[in-house]
Order: C-alpha cells, then sequence, then structure tokens
C-alpha cells in the first residue's frame, strides 16, 4: 500500500502520522499493542518516503511500547535506524521489519499472549487503511481505491480473530467499531476473474506468472463513508475516546 501511495506522486504529509508524544495515553498493554501497530504503520509509510528524521522519531515510540510490552527483544532497532537511513537499502529493512515482527508473534503466541498479537496486526491494517484513505482524497488514484476495496475481505478475517477474545472489554469495543465498517464494506462488490497463469522467462529463469484477478465495485459515496468511518474509529482508539461508545453508533 505505501508503494502505491508513493507512486501516485502524493506528497509526505506527517499531519497524519499517530503523534509520537501520544504513546503516554496507553496504560493496558492491550492499548500499548494496538498503539504499536499503529505507529508501526506509520513508520512503513514514513520509511517508502525516506523520511530518515521522523523514522528515528518513530522507532523510538516503537522501542519504548515494544519494551514495555516485554517483546522489544524482538527489534534489531540498531540495524533498522541504519537500513532506515539508506535509500538504497529499503528491502532490507522491509525484510528486518517483517522478521522482527515474525518472531515477537510466535513469542507472544507460545507465552499465550496472542491477543496482543491480534492488536497489532489490527493497529497496523487501520492505519495503513485510514493513510490510504486521505491519500484518494487528495489525489484519486484507481490502484488505491482497489486496494482499499479489497480491504473487505482483511476486515472479516480481522473481525474472526478479535472475535476470539470477545471476553475482553477492549476487543469487544473495537469489534464492535469494526463491524460498522463492515457493514459499509458490505456493500463493495469484488468478484475474481480467473484467468490461466502461463510461464515466462525473467532474467533466464521461468516464472509462472498469476494473470488472474479481482474486479472492484466501489462507489463514490461508498468510498467517502469508509473514509468516515475508519477515521472516527482511528480516533477513538488512538485517544482513548470511549465515552460516547454506543455500539451500533460512531
Amino acid at each position: 500500500m505505501a508503494s502505491i501511495i508513493k507512486e501516485s506522486g502524493i506528497k509526505f504529509d506527517q499531519e497524519l502520522l499517530n503523534k509520537t508524544g501520544n504513546s503516554d495515553l496507553y496504560s493496558l498493554d492491550t492499548e500499548k499493542a494496538f498503539a504499536l501497530g499503529v505507529y508501526t504503520g506509520d513508520l512503513g509509510y514514513i520509511n517508502i518516503y525516506e523520511k530518515t528524521y521522523i523514522a528515528m522519531t518513530y522507532l523510538g515510540a516503537i522501542k519504548n511500547i515494544a519494551e514495555d510490552l516485554k517483546v522489544g527483544q524482538f527489534f534489531d532497532f540498531e540495524t533498522i535506524k541504519r537500513l532506515g537511513s539508506n535509500s538504497n537499502k529499503l528491502d532490507s529493512l522491509l525484510y528486518i521489519s517483517t522478521l522482527s515482527f515474525e518472531r515477537m508473534d510466535n513469542f507472544l503466541r507460545d507465552q499465550k499472549r496472542g491477543k496482543l498479537s491480534a492488536l497489532i496486526v489490527t493497529g497496523t491494517w487501520l492505519e495503513s487503511l485510514f493513510l490510504a484513505t486521505h491519500v484518494v482524497k487528495v489525489r484519486p488514484d484507481e490502484r488505491i481505491i482497489e486496494r482499499i476495496a479489497e480491504q473487505k475481505m482483511i476486515l472479516d478475517q480481522i473481525l474472526i480473530i478479535l472475535g476470539i477474545y470477545e471476553k475482553d472489554e477492549f476487543f469487544t469495543k473495537l469489534a464492535g467499531h469494526l463491524n460498522l465498517l463492515k457493514n459499509e464494506y458490505d456493500k463493495v462488490s469484488l468478484s475474481y476473474i480467473y484467468k490461466e497463469p502461463e510461464t515466462r522467462e525473467i532474467n533466464g529463469r521461468l516464472v509462472i506468472v498469476d494473470n488472474s484477478r479481482t474486479e472492484v465495485n466501489i462507489s463514490h459515496e461508498q468510498l467517502q463513508k469508509i473514509t468516515e468511518i475508519v477515521d472516527k474509529i482511528r480516533q477513538k482508539f488512538i485517544f482513548n475516546n470511549f465515552t460516547s461508545l454506543v455500539i451500533g453508533t460512531l
């Protein structure tokens, strides 16, 4: 998603990010795990634009929260910092970051703390969707709009995972709000169009190319409503503003 955003030609906008100072708002492990995911989504956006100074600030926030959750040992922050300062090493940065999260995820599951992994993934997903919806508000791009529509499938999977921990109040609140988003996504149609794969020779190697594609049908009004709901959910969970929570409304 971040790569397509950059390719769209839209300028980097730091104001879209969750401010690092907000990290002081999170006291419960569930809140911290969700915030860790949000900041990770922000870091991906920052790195794709090669904003090294800002990346260091967000790495600091991620480091502090990860250490609070006792998973900081799975992040090689010095290597990530070094790779983040070199635009030619972005692929390596992505690999190291992904590997770090895989190790952390395995650890949390082994420690019977899998619900924190679920929240980290959800936070990253929601932040990425938030960034994407705001980019298309400034400069509509069909590729990004298609990616936003395709999140309908991911949202269904996330809700299944969150449902496992429905006895936890934080999960109940989060799932309640995401179900409102699902109600809007249910109006978006996706159809899988299968085409025979083909074999091509690329750089001396035989590669199987998948020619199938997903066709999306999302109206401007649906996109606008999804954007509004994502904004409101993000605001509530970033600032822990649940005073007006009523399941079924935002």
